[in-house]
């Protein structure tokens, strides 16, 4: 991992790497709205992942998903719900239609971001700690086939019964806030940016929590 990695040369392969952006969107949107948040960013792509951040969100966009788009996507789940047996099935059946140059459709909670080989043409991540988002992205043109750069989208999921993001459910709120702090005003980041922003994401968490 890139924790053994010296300092010099972690600097380095960041800055080699433009496989993928990040597009960061500003607004809050109601999550069982996935016609203003999904669906517009995953025209004209191959595959896409979505993270949702609880697993009733991930539930219902999966079902909207499966009305709309199940013509052009072959579409599927994960979540902790499903016990660790056939999450490692399933991931194996999307690594081979992804493989087989399928059009792949993931919606999914966190459990996809440690440690699955999965590589998508474009990630859609709802509002989540900024290790977690970069984590996210790194599901994104993995394998650089595109020649393009990979889009990955951070967006704000809201529950709009409660009026709440649907991050506040699980991250505690220096996260969140510390995330929206480093991130600024930007609406897009590169990949050569992201190792600088998550460092100093880390050192002011430390901060705030001493």
């Amino acid at each position: 991992g890139c924790e053994e990695l010296t300092h010099d040369r972690r600097e380095w392969f960041f800055s080699q790497m433009s496989r993928t952006h990040l597009n960061i969107e500003p607004e809050s949107v109601p999550y069982d709205q996935p016609e203003k948040w999904l669906y517009p960013k995953i025209q004209g792509k191959s595959s896409f992942l979505a993270i949702l951040n609880t697993v009733k969100a991930a539930q219902t966009v999966f079902e909207m998903c499966q009305e709309t788009l199940g013509i052009d996507y072959d579409l599927y789940y994960l979540s902790s719900a499903l016990i660790p047996l056939h999450r490692q099935q399933r991931i194996a059946e999307i690594q081979k239609q992804l493989y087989l140059k399928q059009r792949v459709g993931l919606i999914a909670t966190q459990v996809v971001e440690a440690g699955v080989d999965l590589d998508f043409a474009g990630v859609i991540r709802d509002w989540a700690p900024l290790d977690a988002v970069i984590q996210a992205a790194g599901r994104c043109n993995r394998h650089n086939e595109n020649q393009t750069t990979g889009d990955v989208y951070l967006v704000r999921l809201l529950d709009s019964e409660r009026d709440k993001l649907l991050a506040a459910y699980i991250y505690d709120s220096v996260a969140r806030d510390l995330t929206t702090e480093v991130l600024g005003q930007v609406s897009c980041l590169e990949e050569t940016e992201y190792l600088k922003k998550v460092e100093t994401y880390f050192q002011l968490l430390r901060e705030r929590k001493a």
